[in-house]
């Protein structure tokens, strides 16, 4: 399945679902009727549709309007303080220069600001000093500001932004399973609810924490996401694999708050700080390699929980590195030692990475 499947059956979801009693869940206001969500969300669903008709196939000059339209209603925008300041004053004092004649040192600064060529500190002094100069003429509404804005949210992530929570419905609930042939489905039921708290978990802490900070383009959190399913699908057919991600997960989160904080244990996986652009049409797929699944989630008699996500900690946080599972394979008797010492777990991280080949 690729990503716009995932996206567009998601809205299939939202528009065809009782909504009433999911509302906080889906992470949408209750504050507004059902019948208006729905409304909003069959706009962003033919936006959808209409963005990737433009992007991968053909679009009527009809459609490209409509398309027009509806990027520019799901698109949120901020006011640029400083560029509305600095436009505001300008213009403003070139038409009242009356106002500063008797004001030597600020028509120097009009002057300077007019020819637009200034080192950074030095424009922002005079910025700062005409702002401060004529504060009182624009508090009482005497300049009326020229306001200039910059895109804040744009409406593709707004569209997106509505899905985040409903694909871990789609992808982990028997209601779900109605809208989209999914081939990561999980059939133990008891795993499978197991897998879709910890995604909705997961999902939380992103919308809520600095998870995923580095990342600039807010499309990239709705593929993270989706990017983690086929993964929890893998980990999911390990006896107690489900069981084990949630306590090494918990462990990151209560030990490792500043790793957390960057990611949590399978978006570490996924290679979390390589920003892939989201390509709508491309297939969703697993690119974690078995073997690494295998050895962190299996249950084995040599390493806890704690121990192995330590370890995934160690090789995985400052991306991802080559020949990973052969290094610790090579140095397996040594780590356990390391990971079974009484030392700190700081110490422990340092003399992982003094054995490695691949980490020094």
């Amino acid at each position: 399945m690729t990503y716009f499947e995932v996206i567009d059956k998601a809205y299939n979801y939202l528009l065809n679902e009782d909504l009433k009693d999911k509302l906080e869940e889906l992470n949408f206001s209750k504050d507004n009727s059902i019948d208006l969500l729905k409304t909003e969300l069959k706009k962003a669903k033919i936006f959808l549709n209409l963005f990737y008709q433009k992007k991968y196939n053909k679009i009527s000059n009809k459609n490209e309007k409509l398309l027009c339209f509806l990027d520019l209603y799901f698109t949120e925008y901020i006011t640029d303080v400083s560029a509305t300041i600095e436009k505001t004053i300008i213009e403003e004092l070139k038409n009242n220069l009356e106002l500063i004649k008797s004001d030597s040192d600020c028509e120097e600064m009009l002057e300077m600001l007019n020819e637009l060529d200034l080192p950074d500190e030095e424009r922002e002094y005079y910025l700062n000093y005409i702002v401060n100069k004529f504060i009182y003429n624009l508090e009482k509404d005497e300049i009326e500001p020229q306001v200039v804005k910059k895109v804040f949210y744009t409406s593709l992530n707004n569209i997106l932004d509505y899905t985040k929570e409903t694909i871990t419905e789609l992808l982990f609930t028997e209601e779900g399973k109605k809208y989209i042939d999914n081939p990561y489905w999980i059939e133990d039921a008891e795993t499978r609810e197991k897998a879709r708290l910890y995604m909705h978990r997961l999902t939380n802490d992103i919308n809520e924490s600095n998870t995923l900070r580095h990342i600039e383009d807010y499309n990239q959190w709705t593929k993270q996401i989706i990017d983690i399913v086929p993964l929890i699908y893998e980990i999911s057919k390990i006896p107690n694999g489900i069981d084990n991600l949630i306590e090494m997960d918990n462990y990151l989160k209560e030990n490792f708050p500043f790793v957390y904080k960057d990611a949590p244990l399978l978006v570490l996986l996924n290679d979390y700080k390589k920003e892939s652009p989201l390509e709508l049409n491309s297939k969703v797929e697993n690119k974690v390699d078995d073997k690494i699944i295998n050895l962190f989630f299996n249950n084995t008699d040599n390493l806890t929980p704690n121990d192995k996500s330590l370890l995934l900690i160690v090789y995985y946080y400052n991306g991802v590195k080559d020949n990973i599972y052969e290094d610790i394979i090579d140095n397996f008797d040594d780590i356990i030692n390391i990971l079974q010492s009484n030392d700190n777990k700081f110490e422990k991280d340092r003399k992982i990475r003094g054995i490695s080949k691949v980490l020094k």
